[in-house]
């Protein structure tokens, strides 16, 4: 398990993983970035937002 697993305690897709640990790292560094994501239907886009 990967220490993005361990924070968002799930296992993402590749794909969604590389999402989640752009999010994350402007959070936990305090960034303050805005992120726009686009992706094909189905490919869990509200389950990163859910788990983050």
């Amino acid at each position: 398990m990967t220490t993005l697993e361990q924070k968002v305690s799930v296992r993402l897709r590749p794909y969604q993983a590389q999402v989640a640990r752009a999010v994350l790292d402007s959070v936990f560094h305090r960034r303050g970035l805005t992120f726009t994501v686009e992706m094909a239907r189905q490919a869990g886009k509200n389950e990163i937002s859910a788990h983050l």
